[in-house]
């Protein structure tokens, strides 16, 4: 076997193990319809499956204040499908404004594999508040360990006390969350990361949640972010990695020339 047939077969064998990884996912979308009655909080979600492959053993659950709220579970959710999940919560809180709703939907693959999916809403109690806090959450890769950065920015200067939470869907830990500090103008914060069963080549939504009291009244502002699970993640300031990467380079460039030379041939 020459080298030619050699490259060929790798590059041919690599996408065939492309086309294998994507030949089937699951896409869940969530969307959540909250009204406010007194002081009971009504909710409907709707789960739908838009991906190209099946879910199986689907169950949502619904945060406030701590306690979750879940749904039957759905055996099978088949490609285009969906179900709604109806649950109505007496409100915990006494000062007005606005908080915070997680959603979070459990659901297994064809091979049994656990997967969540992870959304916030918010929803007005009494009254309606606009928060001056602008989080801006950063997407980040994950091999192992990593960071997650958080920029916070105060938009009208006066000090505040806040409390940050960083939510992610089971497979990744969140270290030393959630965290209660001053805010004066601006503030940046690292969350570590850690891998647990997030499934590589996968993508997590991940969130922040800011909030704060003013005036006897809740506020609150959210941003989210990507979080891809890769095997293997270069480090710049590694000549290891460095290398492989000029390799691997220099190895495609070769393979189009010699390719590109039969032909003209």
């Amino acid at each position: 076997m020459n080298l030619h047939i050699k490259l060929t077969s790798f590059f041919l064998i690599t996408l065939l193990l492309v086309s294998f990884a994507c030949a089937g996912y699951i896409t869940i979308e969530t969307n959540v319809k909250s009204q406010v009655e007194g002081n009971i909080l009504n909710n409907e979600v709707e789960i739908a499956n838009l991906g190209n492959d099946a879910a199986f053993n689907v169950k949502a659950s619904l945060i406030l204040n701590g306690s979750a709220y879940k749904s039957r579970i759905k055996e099978t959710l088949s490609v285009g499908e969906s179900f709604k999940f109806n649950k109505s919560i007496e409100i915990p809180y006494s000062i007005k404004g606005t908080y915070p709703l997680i959603t979070k939907v459990n659901y297994q693959d064809t091979n049994n594999y656990p997967f969540q999916a992870l959304s916030v809403s918010s929803f007005d109690f009494i009254d309606v508040t606009t928060s001056n806090v602008e989080a801006r959450l950063k997407s980040t890769k994950l091999s192992d360990k990593g960071t997650l950065n958080l920029l916070i920015l105060n938009k009208d200067n006066k000090e505040k006390d806040i409390v940050v939470t960083i939510y992610a869907p089971e497979g990744i830990k969140i270290i030393d969350a959630p965290i209660k500090t001053k805010l004066k103008n601006k503030l940046k914060l690292n969350f570590d990361l850690e891998r647990t069963n997030a499934l590589s080549g996968s993508n997590y939504a991940v969130f922040a949640i800011m909030e704060y009291d003013e005036n006897n009244k809740h506020f609150t502002s959210m941003d989210s972010a990507n979080v891809e699970i890769v095997d293997f993640i270069p480090n710049e300031n590694n000549p290891i990695s460095k290398i492989f990467i000029i390799f691997f380079i220099a190895l495609l460039l070769f393979y189009i020339f010699v390719k590109k030379k039969r032909l003209l041939n």
